[in-house]
């Protein structure tokens, strides 16, 4: 399997750097049993990308850290998933009090690995990712599966993790 991850950072804040690499941890998906297996990605590059409408002064800056690495999962009649946590968030977010004491996780779901399936293919990120106050955005979320598979999307309520320092 390819596991790839693509991390966004805020690079005018002063906030945590991007990691060299990143561990991901494997459980079993319905036991949550650790599986023991982690996986070691890589920064592959960076990159920064330029974002944001003219409305805004200075221009929102990101840092995107490409990570990836081919490994061999094993068998489950029930899946796996992948886990990553990182600590913390960015203290210019506005609608979490205290951010910079809140961690983040990243979770990736994936059927039994002996299954054959395809990858989806996503549509490239909007260059435009930022609002603007009274202004209407539309961004295209489209993706196509080789196998045709259904797919779904969803929002969820974030996940504090392990690392977060206070909790709500």
């Amino acid at each position: 399997f390819l596991v790839s991850m693509k991390l966004f950072r805020d690079e005018c804040n002063q906030g945590a750097s991007l990691d060299a690499s990143v561990t991901l941890n494997v459980f079993e998906e319905g036991t949550d049993l650790p599986i023991n297996l982690t996986i070691f990605l890589p920064q592959d590059s960076t990159r920064i990308p330029i974002l944001g409408d003219e409305c805004f002064s200075p221009p929102p800056c990101l840092e995107i850290g490409y990570y990836s690495a081919i490994v061999q999962l094993p068998p489950s009649p029930n899946g796996l998933y992948l886990v990553w946590e990182r600590c913390c968030r960015s203290e210019s977010i506005i609608n979490i009090v205290e951010p910079e004491n809140f961690g983040m996780v990243f979770v990736a779901t994936i059927p039994d690995p002996v299954l054959q399936n395809s990858s989806p293919i996503f549509s490239p990120y909007p260059t435009d990712g930022y609002f603007c106050v009274n202004t209407t955005n539309q961004f295209s979320f489209e993706a196509l599966d080789p196998d045709g598979d259904s797919l779904v999307y969803s929002l969820d309520n974030p996940l504090y993790g392990e690392l977060a320092v206070n909790f709500p």
